[in-house]
């Protein structure tokens, strides 16, 4: 189908207080490094270097939230090869990788990695009977703190946008204290920094850039159908 498939799930209970940064896991280490490591995909194809923006922006918005508004402490690495960005999660030379492709016979597809909600749909080539390519944000699967940290950044962008606030008015997302009391800006932090998804997608695409199908909310009338994941 072509409607819109960005969709933000409910926060949940947001006065629960987590543990905070697990030792020895992803977010205390960008914590003490303080910077991000991320992952994009190598800008040699012009036609993908308007998407990779986007991935550029996510990568922003994770080193804001979890480095409480630094947004430019983020070490940016080039990737080509999909075994080469499974071997960097792996073995922790980069924190999360931006815009792989989560179709079944995509650009990562090794077990022990965690993909978040995509963020991007491409169009289906022209003549095509399957989907375009949905992109989304890749972390390590084994710590669980940290690819939901990840998850709930992108969430923030979508909901954001559903009730209308922007970085301006950023304040009015809520705080939250699953990650500990020292991450509770997380939402707002992200926002601060890159605004609602319209304002990321016009800021990377331009202000005309006509926005449809797959990549709008799925917010009206009714909002999505849920189906459990066959298995």
């Amino acid at each position: 189908g072509d409607t819109g498939l960005l969709y933000s799930h409910p926060y949940g209970q947001v006065n629960t207080i987590g543990p905070g940064p697990i030792e020895g896991g992803v977010t205390e280490r960008i914590i003490q490094r303080e910077s991000l490591r991320c992952g994009i995909s190598s800008r040699n194809d012009q036609s993908d270097d308007k998407r990779v923006g986007l991935d550029i922006e996510y990568c922003r918005a994770l080193s804001t939230s979890v480095l409480k508004g630094k947004t430019d402490s983020i070490e940016f690495k080039e990737y080509n090869s999909t075994a080469n960005i499974a071997e960097a999660l792996t073995n922790g030379i980069i924190d999360v990788y931006a815009g792989a492709n989560v179709h079944q016979h995509g650009d990562v597809r090794y077990q022990m990695l965690s993909f978040s909600k995509p963020y991007f749909f491409e169009a289906p080539k022209e003549g095509s009977l399957t989907a375009g390519k949905a992109h989304s944000l890749v972390t390590k699967e084994d710590d669980g703190q940290w690819s939901d940290f990840v998850y709930w950044v992108i969430m923030a962008t979508f909901d954001a946008e559903e009730l209308s606030i922007t970085q301006a008015t950023s304040n009015e997302m809520p705080l939250i204290s699953i990650f500990g009391p020292s991450l509770e800006r997380v939402l707002r932090n992200t926002i601060l920094a890159v605004g609602n998804y319209s304002q990321m997608y016009q800021r990377v695409f331009g202000q005309d850039a006509p926005r449809v199908g797959r990549n709008l909310l799925n917010a009206a009338p009714f909002g999505p159908e849920h189906h459990p994941l066959p298995f």
